[in-house]
């Protein structure tokens, strides 16, 4: 989230949580990024088949893009 806070600052952002079977998890890292950015858009997704399978159960992930 640091990484994240560096590059966004306090502009708005557009926020993917991505998870492998690790909906829960998500949903906490989904809540906290909501408390912490001004988020335009945030969504939970899973990760593809291949990154599933390469990265393996519970790994979390976060993709973002600032608003123009």
């Amino acid at each position: 989230l640091k990484v994240m806070r560096d590059k966004v600052g306090l502009n708005p952002v557009h926020v993917a949580v991505m998870h492998v079977y690790a909906l829960d998890e998500a949903e906490r890292l989904k809540e906290r990024v909501s408390a912490e950015f001004n988020c335009a858009e945030l969504w939970i997704t899973e990760f593809s088949p291949v990154m599933g399978y390469a990265c393996g159960t519970g790994t979390l992930g976060l993709a973002f893009y600032p608003e123009d």
